[in-house]
């Protein structure tokens, strides 16, 4: 089907035959606004509301064969308000620039090097190029859409030109620098448009984008969270929670915290649902690194809101925590953020840890759990006490265990040194860690931690407990990252019993983390053993007691193949 028979299908109520528009367009659309502003994601951004804004117009497209011109007329105005917002270097003038008949689809080429040119220059050297080479505009038509002299426009694309030259000689070539929109782009345009029409169903020239409509009238995205008759419409929300703005973020946080109960319950469908997406690995391996933008603007939004208190704040980022569980950066902002609050943070994060059915539960996800290990010393003071119980083993005895080994495994870190690095250095770290990030010093208490080793210790040795393998590796695993020299006697009995080679190269590896100058007589006996792996083992152990005395025991076994 044609674009003119698109069109008239689509004015005549057939909305969804505009996603088949969308779906024709996108690509050029998006590489036209990537051109002009440099970045996939405001490139993303221009895409989306270019389609938005011609489907709001499409009854005053004269001619519905020529939709592909007209759409790129819009979205050459979008850019040139992005422009406007952005740089504020020049004044632009305010009427709409004619279309320009487009070219046919453009050759299937590699311009990789070149978008990664173009991504340095300045946004005025990049649009001169953008409209002269690829839009086709004659020098005339360039100085009249940004209002220069011609003069002015003809100098500045030499020097366009020769600054691009020099950049893409140096640039590497990257596939990811120029990366189509997201998979769900078409998608985000028909869920606005079913917004609006279910805002204003009958007149379309009455409809205006969503981010201008409830950032003038937020009172319409309440109605909208309040009575939504389809879930498809909180979902719609969510998907566009992000194009919303500031305005509608902070609009969604007030329903949630709201004394209405349905208003409350639908607004955190929308943040759970929002948080949930992951709109940044779609987009290609550069923006895997970070996560959505919308979800910092959240996040800032959240830390701000005045109406709320810390406490209802870290119920909603540990609601939100456990919908991302597959959003690796989101999880870790949302965890990073609520531990802003740790005096909140502590009782809201213990609640869920003891609600735990059984131990494996706490590591799916165990999101929560390593945000309790970077509380390190206030964890540990949960967990002596039950790990101090009665005889019987009880559940949480073993919940308490299993923390007390994360958070041991949390101590146990071999990116740092824990006796000399600086608190600045440990929180960087934690800003993109999201397992096992050191605590920092004040939450690393000697004394507490000696006191948690011989909780655990004690636990071990309990009547009434009846510990497979595994529980006891666990015990001899904990006690070495907590280096409880105390225990020497344990692990040296562990790493000699017999008929459990596990247990004895875990004890061995134990002894390694415990650092105890005591063991060193074993262990230079050990790597004569006749398990090549307890000979490995033992040698690394010894090694890290760092006494050069020991040194020729160990170079006694390079020839050790």
């Amino acid at each position: 089907m044609g674009d003119e028979e698109l069109v008239r299908t689509i004015r005549a109520g057939q909305m969804d035959r505009y996603t088949t528009l969308v779906g024709r367009y996108q690509e050029r659309i998006y590489r036209l606004c990537y051109r002009i502003c440099g970045n996939p994601v405001d490139a993303e951004t221009l895409a989306h509301d270019s389609f938005v804004d011609a489907y709001l117009k499409l009854d005053q497209l004269k001619n519905p064969s020529l939709f592909g011109p007209w759409l790129r007329t819009i979205a050459l105005n979008q850019c040139r308000g992005w422009y406007r917002q952005r740089r504020r270097l020049i004044e632009l003038p305010c009427e709409e620039v004619a279309y320009v008949p487009e070219s046919e689809a453009e050759p299937e080429e590699d311009y990789s090097a070149l978008y990664a040119g173009l991504s340095h220059l300045s946004a005025l050297h990049r649009m001169v190029l953008a409209l002269h080479y690829w839009e086709g505009l004659s020098y005339e038509e360039v100085a009249r859409f940004l209002d220069l002299p011609m003069g002015t426009v003809m100098s500045r694309l030499h020097r366009a030109r020769h600054e691009l030259k020099r950049r893409i000689q140096q640039e590497e070539r990257e596939e990811t620098m120029m990366m189509p929109p997201a998979d769900d782009f078409a998608r985000e345009v028909e869920a606005e448009i079913r917004v609006l029409l279910r805002l204003v169903p009958a007149n379309r020239e009455a409809q205006e984008r969503l981010s201008v409509l409830f950032g003038r009238a937020p009172h319409h995205l309440i109605a909208l969270m309040r009575d939504p008759e389809d879930p498809q419409v909180l979902a719609d929300l969510a998907l566009l929670l992000g194009r919303l703005g500031a305005t509608g973020i902070e609009t969604t946080l007030a329903a949630y915290f709201s004394a209405e109960s349905d208003l409350r319950a639908h607004a955190a469908t929308v943040l759970a649902q929002f948080a949930a997406l992951n709109p940044a690995a779609k987009r290609g391996a550069m923006l895997t690194r970070i996560t959505d933008r919308g979800i910092y603007l959240l996040v800032d939004r959240l830390i701000h809101f005045a109406e709320a208190e810390p406490a209802a704040k870290v119920e909603l980022l540990l609601d939100l925590l456990a919908g991302a569980t597959k959003q690796e950066r989101t999880a870790l902002l949302l965890t990073n953020t609520l531990l802003c609050w740790p005096e909140a943070a502590l009782p809201a994060l213990a609640a869920r840890f003891w609600s735990a059915a059984k131990p494996e539960d706490l590591f799916r996800p165990a999101d929560n759990l390593h945000a309790l290990c970077r509380m390190g010393t206030r964890f540990a003071a949960l967990l002596i006490p039950a790990l101090q119980g009665e005889a019987e083993a009880t559940r949480e005895q073993r919940l308490a265990f299993y923390g007390a080994e994360a958070l041991a495994r949390t101590l146990h870190c071999d990116w740092f040194d824990l006796d000399v690095v600086a608190d600045a250095d440990v929180a960087l770290d934690a800003r993109f860690r999201r397992k096992w990030a050191v605590p920092l010093r004040q939450d690393r208490d000697p004394e507490r931690m000696r006191r948690l080793a011989e909780a655990v210790a004690s636990f071990s040795r309990k009547e009434g407990h009846s510990h497979t393998a595994d529980t006891r590796e666990r015990v001899i695993r904990t006690l070495g990252y907590l280096r409880a020299q105390e225990e020497l006697p344990a692990l040296l009995a562990a790493a000699q019993e017999a008929g459990a080679p596990n247990l004895r190269h875990t004890a061995l590896r134990a002894l390694g983390d415990l650092r105890d100058p005591r063991a060193a007589d074993f262990l230079i006996k050990t790597m004569l053993s006749a398990d090549p792996m307890e000979r490995r083992l033992a040698v690394e152990a010894l090694g890290n007691l760092e006494q050069p005395d020991y040194l020729p025991h160990v170079t006694e076994r390079l020839s050790d193949p």
